[in-house]
């Protein structure tokens, strides 16, 4: 009827460093606000667990699995609309992968993971994905703007624009954003 919605789910993908985090924590906002599901997503990396002894593989995967129970207990009490997911593969093909489902309003990525973060690494994960992904795709540095969002503290986006279809597609979504809280956009 027409008070059905579509059920949107945001994405987030996790590397369980302390730096990812900080994507998870904005993910966690903007689901809460936008009243979406948030799937946190951590990919095993697939060179690194192929050649693993099955031992070995098991104990990886088994702290993987409690470093996502971990950032579960983080996730705002929302019933079952926050959960986590460990996958195998290369982590820019299977959150692309993922956010390629139809119910996907944003893909949520760290700026910096394992790496160190002194610069931004060009051929990053977040720059692969973001490169590849055909949903909206966010790559966070600060988790901080998407907590504090309210009526008194207007979020602050930069959209960079060249006069294209995709810039205006990104204008109109981000533009979108306003029904949920003041924005001021660059």
């Amino acid at each position: 009827g027409e008070n059905e919605r579509s059920e949107m789910k945001i994405i987030c993908g996790t590397d369980l460093s302390k730096n990812s985090r900080r994507s998870v924590a904005a993910a966690n906002a903007l689901a809460t606000r936008f009243d979406e599901h948030l799937d946190v997503v951590h990919v095993m990396h697939h060179s690194l667990t192929e050649n693993m002894a099955q031992a070995v593989r098991d104990m990886h995967e088994q702290d993987c699995n409690e470093g996502l129970a971990e950032i579960a207990d983080t996730l705002d009490s929302r019933g079952d609309r926050s959960h986590t997911h460990l996958v195998d593969g290369h982590a820019d093909e299977e959150l692309v992968k993922l956010a390629a489902a139809g119910d996907v309003s944003l893909l949520v990525v760290g700026s910096l993971g394992h790496r160190s973060n002194g610069r931004w690494h060009l051929g990053s994960c977040a720059e692969r994905v973001a490169e590849s992904c055909h949903a909206p795709t966010l790559i966070v540095r600060d988790e901080t703007p998407f907590k504090e969002w309210n009526d008194q503290c207007p979020l602050k986006v930069f959209v960079a624009w060249d006069f294209d279809e995709v810039s205006e597609n990104a204008l109109r979504w981000i533009a979108g954003w306003r029904k949920h809280g003041p924005c001021e956009i660059t």
